[in-house]
């Protein structure tokens, strides 16, 4: 599904209640054109029941000729979105859609879910499972959780990963983790790394709940933010081993530090992932198209291969699976989704400078993308730092965000890397080979002529 359906009106706060009193003070802190929309959608719901009529006609729509009402769904190709063709997105550059043109269904702190993946669901039902308002839910406790994580002090894989993300996003006291903990070559390696790091998980929570405003207990129940969630105390440079250009600290970090949320378009692995690398180019803007033709006009790549070649290693490089934990039949963090990747290119932000840790051909980045993997073997001419930051999946209120989170203290001045796995390194080379073939450099592609 390379489309996403659009429902204009959609409130992308994360405020989204379970029972009828909530659902009216939401409606009731809506833009007076939003609530009349709602109000329009609830009327032509009861018409529709009224009258029979299923599956005809969505919430509060009525044909009328051929035109499209101000509810009406359209579809938006995911790669139409995009404005700035890197992946971390100027402010102002950002995708401003009309009201008719909304290809999101839910944002939480910078991650856009787009209909078809039931994000929204499962918070409606994350809150509904609650036995409490959600002003009197602990965030750090009762809000968030880390999947697979065992919450007796140790940091393993639960012996049961269904059980283990339990509603979905409750603190240890009722996400029903089991203090046993698999083989370690039995769990997903950014687990093991959080293992082998000694991390907290009540820190991080903590940390994160401050991060989204979820301090004091007046705003333990306020919507969570759309706005991304930026690291601080940061700054981008050229890296001096040849990575192009890094994202580097300019304060010191503690270990469990929350760096950021990593921002960006949620979409399935298969087929919305593999569809975006492949025809997105097509569906790009003349003006964008024109963006990456210039860029590589010095190479000898033909203009009708530009959508092929270097438009799949672009946005390949932008790519990061979800860490998930899918392997050896596991249920992975998230029973009930599919397996979920992030796409940052024209959607993320700092974040997309951080680089992996190896140094070889093709590694001249400056963007982040991949899973959370084992180390690739490397040759003796590559150089390997040490990753000091983790993507680690945190459920909160039962939408799944991937948090960067500090494996150790970082001083000032130190780069900022995290692994992006083999499979990440696997579908890359084949296209930077491509590159070098039509004498195109990568950081060219993804960075402009400087």
């Amino acid at each position: 599904m390379e489309r996403f359906k659009v429902e204009p009106g959609a409130d992308p706060t994360g405020g989204v209640g379970s029972t009828a009193a909530a659902r009216a003070s939401e409606l009731r802190q809506l833009p007076p054109t939003s609530r009349q929309q709602q109000q329009q959608g609830q009327q032509g719901q009861q018409q529709q029941g009224q009258q029979g009529q299923q599956g005809q006609q969505h919430q509060g729509q009525q044909q009328q000729g051929p035109h499209l009402l101000p509810n009406a769904p359209v579809e938006v190709p995911a790669a139409a979105t995009i404005r700035h063709l890197h992946g971390c997105v100027p402010r102002g550059q950002q995708f401003q859609p009309s009201q008719q043109q909304q290809p999101i269904e839910l944002q939480v702190a910078g991650v856009k879910f787009p209909h078809g993946l039931g994000i929204r669901k499962r918070m409606e039902e994350w809150l509904a499972k609650q036995e409490q308002p959600l002003r009197n839910l602990m965030p750090a406790c009762d809000q968030l959780s880390i999947p697979l994580i065992v919450e007796d002090g140790g940091a393993g894989l639960a012996a049961s990963a269904n059980s283990a993300v339990g509603s979905g996003g409750a603190g240890p006291s009722s996400s029903g983790v089991g203090s046993a903990a698999l083989p370690a070559h039995h769990q997903p390696p950014w687990v093991s790394a959080f293992r082998d790091h000694h991390l907290n998980p009540l820190l991080i929570r903590l940390n994160l709940s401050a991060k989204l405003g979820l301090t004091e207990q007046t705003r333990w129940g306020v919507p969570l933010p759309s706005e991304p969630v930026e690291p601080v105390g940061v700054e981008v440079r050229q890296d001096s081993r040849g990575r192009g250009w890094g994202l580097f600290a300019t304060q010191a970090m503690k270990a469990n530090t929350v760096i950021c949320v990593m921002g960006g378009l949620a979409m399935a692995q298969q087929p919305d992932g593999v569809a975006f690398i492949k025809r997105g180019f097509g569906s790009l803007s003349k003006a964008v198209q024109q963006q990456l033709q210039e860029r590589v006009s010095g190479g000898s790549v033909p203009p009708g291969m530009v959508g092929q070649v270097c438009w799949s290693f672009l946005a390949g490089s932008f790519r990061m699976a979800f860490p998930a934990g899918h392997e050896h039949g596991r249920a992975g963090c998230y029973p009930g989704l599919v397996p979920l990747e992030l796409q940052m290119l024209g959607h993320g932000g700092l974040a997309a400078y951080i680089n992996d840790p190896r140094v070889g051909a093709g590694c001249c980045r400056g963007a982040a993308a991949g899973e959370q993997g084992q180390q690739q073997q490397l040759g003796d001419d590559d150089v390997v730092d040490t990753a000091n930051c983790l993507v680690v999946p945190v459920m909160v209120r039962g939408v799944p965000l991937p948090v960067l989170v500090a494996l150790r203290n970082i001083a000032a001045g130190e780069q900022l890397f995290r692994e992006y796995g083999n499979d990440w390194w696997s579908s890359q080379k084949e296209w930077l080979e491509a590159l070098g073939h039509y004498d195109i450099s990568p950081d060219t592609v993804l960075h402009g002529r400087r």
